[in-house]
């Protein structure tokens, strides 16, 4: 899944009641820009221990596929205690007015994202040492001697869907472009500033890769 940075308005305001205590309301920070900060922002407010529900349900979030290859947010909880949201997080995370006592799956894609065909995966990404003579930007790096500056790369195969939907947002991208990665192998989340994409043909499929570097501009 990649997360782009887009030009709208991500202040979220969301009316959110749990275990029958009163309601309380979550309003965004104003540092999210893209799906994946927004979603963990709202997840670590509701695990919060200000929260008068703390202890009675524990909050975590997920994400699928959708059949326009945007990537479609769950939030599950433990516990077994009635939840329930307003439509605060509609025009973003795509979650309607509802309640539940295990799950919520939004009801349209999260903006800005892209969950081609087969996952992203992001190579030559170098993580930062310390500074100093062997620090990751040199000559020469331990253990991995030439790469301090090799430029990362986003590597992804899809099929035509996947092709209108990363147009589509593109289309809606901030400048600088940065967005958030998922690495499905490792389970990590990369933030990265977003370069050129190119696509070439992969068999009856479209092959994209995605010049990147490891920290937005």
């Amino acid at each position: 899944m990649l997360a782009l940075s887009t030009t709208g308005n991500w202040s979220l305001f969301i009316d959110t009641t749990c275990d029958g205590n009163p309601a309380e309301m979550y309003e965004s920070t104003g540092d999210e820009t893209d799906a994946y900060t927004a979603i963990t922002a709202y997840v670590t407010w509701l695990n919060n221990a200000a929260r008068a529900w703390y202890g009675a349900a524990t909050f975590s979030w997920s994400y699928a596929r959708s059949d326009y290859a945007g990537a479609r947010l769950t939030l599950a909880w433990t516990g077994g205690v009635n939840f329930a949201m307003d439509a605060g997080g509609l025009a973003t995370l795509g979650f309607d007015a509802d309640s539940s006592n295990t799950s919520l799956t939004a009801i349209a894609d999260a903006v800005g994202t892209w969950a081609p065909t087969v996952p992203l995966a992001v190579r030559g990404y170098a993580r930062s040492l310390k500074d100093g003579d062997a620090e990751s930007a040199g000559a020469v790096r331990p253990g991995v001697p030439g790469l301090g500056h090799r430029q990362p790369a986003i590597e992804a195969i899809g099929k035509a869907i996947d092709a209108a939907r990363v147009a589509f947002v593109l289309a809606t991208a901030a400048t600088p472009r940065q967005g958030s990665v998922y690495q499905e192998h490792t389970g990590d989340w990369l933030t990265l500033a977003i370069g050129e994409f190119q696509r070439s043909r992969q068999d009856l499929a479209y092959r994209w890769t995605i010049a990147a570097a490891g920290a937005p501009v």
